[in-house]
C-alpha cells in the first residue's frame, strides 16, 4: 500500500472566498482527513490574495498566460488550457515526492479508495509504464454522444510524480489552434454536437493526444477524428497506460458537477470503470478475472450499443431534442431508439475495438 507520505497533493486554480460554491478552505481540510501526512501544494497566479487561515505546505505563484476563446461556439465561459498548463506544470515541478496527486481548487477526497484500487488493478492489469488514474467523468466514450477519443478526464490525477509532469508538459495553445473552426469546416461526419466545438481539439485531448503519442498511439488530428486506427489506439492506451475510476470509487468529488453523477446521459457519454475493466480484459485475456464484473461490463457494453444506435436514429433533430425546452420529449425519443430491436438490425452501430 502506498502511504499518503509518500504523495504530494497539487491544488491546482484560483483561489477566492467561494470557489463554485465551496470554500477551497473547506476542500483542503478534507482532503488532509482523507490523506494525514500527504504534502499539499497549492499553485495559483502571482496577484491571488491567500487567506493566512489556508493551511498549505508552499504556495507556488506564476504569470497568468491569460485565456482563449471559448471552447465551443455556444459556450459563454473562456477556453482556460494555457492557465491550466501553467499552474499545474509549475505545482507538479515542485514536488518532491514520488507520486502526486492534481486536483483543481474546488475539488477534494473524501477517502483513499483510490489508492487501494490503484494497488489492487496494477496488480491485476501489469503495465510497462505508471499508469495514470483519472476519473470517469469526463473520460469521453467516442462511440456515444460526443466523438471525442483521447479525452481524458483531467479533474483529478494521481500517478508517479515524472509521469505527470511528462503528461503536463505541454506548449500553449495558440489562438490559431483555438479558433481552428472559425476557419475550417467540420467533417463530413459530424454530429449536430460535434459542430458546437470551436477548437480544433478539446483540453482533455490536447493532453492526452500529445501524452499518448509519445507511446507511439495514434491520435486525433482534429476532435472527432474516429479513424479505426485512432479508436482502437484509444482502447490500448487507456487499457496500459490510464486507469478509470468512478469518483465514489476514488473519493473524488467536484460539487460543482454533482449534477453530472447523477446524469443517465453522461453516464452513458463516458467511460466508467467497467468500461476500462472491460478493455483491460479484451487486452489481457489470459488474466483471471472478476465474473461478476465482467458480466456487468458485457451488460453495459451492450446498452451503450443501443444508447449510440439512439442518438445516432436522432441526430437529423439533434438541435429539438438537446433544446432544455424539450427534455422530456427528447428523452422518451431517445428511450424509444435505444430499445428498438428492429433499430438494431437495420443500423450497425458496433464499436470498432
Amino acid at each position: 500500500m502506498i502511504s499518503p507520505s509518500e504523495i504530494t497533493i497539487v491544488f491546482q486554480g484560483n483561489v477566492s472566498a467561494s470557489t463554485d460554491g465551496d470554500s477551497f478552505r473547506n476542500c483542503l481540510e478534507i482532503t488532509r482527513a482523507a490523506l494525514p501526512g500527504a504534502r499539499v501544494i497549492l499553485s495559483t497566479w502571482q496577484d491571488t490574495k491567500i487567506p493566512k487561515s489556508i493551511d498549505v505546505d508552499e504556495v507556488v505563484r506564476s504569470e497568468d498566460p491569460g485565456t482563449l476563446p471559448p471552447i465551443k461556439f455556444d459556450d459563454v465561459g473562456s477556453n482556460n488550457i494555457n492557465r491550466q498548463i501553467v499552474s499545474t506544470l509549475a505545482g507538479l515541478q515542485k514536488v518532491k515526492t514520488q507520486y502526486a496527486i492534481k486536483l483543481r481548487t474546488d475539488s477534494f477526497l473524501e477517502h483513499d479508495g483510490f489508492l487501494k484500487n490503484y494497488v489492487k488493478f496494477n496488480e491485476q492489469f501489469r503495465s510497462k509504464s505508471d499508469r495514470i488514474l483519472t476519473s470517469s467523468f469526463f473520460t469521453i466514450d467516442p462511440f456515444v454522444f460526443e466523438h471525442m477519443p483521447f479525452h481524458t478526464s483531467d479533474w483529478f490525477q494521481f500517478s508517479t510524480t515524472s509521469a505527470l509532469i511528462n503528461y503536463w508538459s505541454r506548449p500553449l495553445v495558440t489562438l490559431e489552434e483555438a479558433t481552428f473552426y472559425e476557419n475550417n469546416r467540420h467533417a463530413r461526419h459530424s454530429s449536430y454536437l460535434d459542430k458546437k466545438f470551436r477548437t480544433m481539439l478539446a483540453v482533455e485531448q490536447y493532453l492526452c493526444g500529445a501524452y499518448a503519442k509519445r507511446f507511439g498511439y495514434d491520435t486525433p488530428a482534429f476532435h472527432n477524428d474516429c479513424r479505426k486506427e485512432v479508436l482502437k489506439d484509444f482502447q490500448h492506451f487507456l487499457a496500459n497506460h490510464f486507469m478509470i475510476l468512478d469518483p465514489w470509487q476514488a473519493g473524488f468529488r467536484l460539487p460543482k458537477y454533482n449534477w453530472a453523477y447523477k446524469s443517465n446521459m453522461q453516464s452513458m457519454n463516458c467511460i466508467m470503470f467497467l468500461d476500462w475493466y472491460r478493455f483491460c480484459a479484451k487486452l489481457h485475456p489470459e488474466r483471471d478475472f472478476d465474473p461478476e464484473l465482467s458480466a456487468a461490463a458485457k451488460k453495459r457494453y451492450h446498452q451503450k450499443i443501443r444508447v449510440g444506435l439512439g442518438n445516432r436514429l436522432l441526430n437529423p433533430i439533434a438541435a429539438i431534442i438537446f433544446s432544455k425546452k424539450f427534455d422530456p420529449i427528447g428523452s422518451r425519443l431517445l428511450k424509444l431508439a435505444m430499445w428498438s430491436r428492429r433499430a438494431q438490425r437495420d443500423i450497425k452501430l458496433r464499436p470498432r475495438w
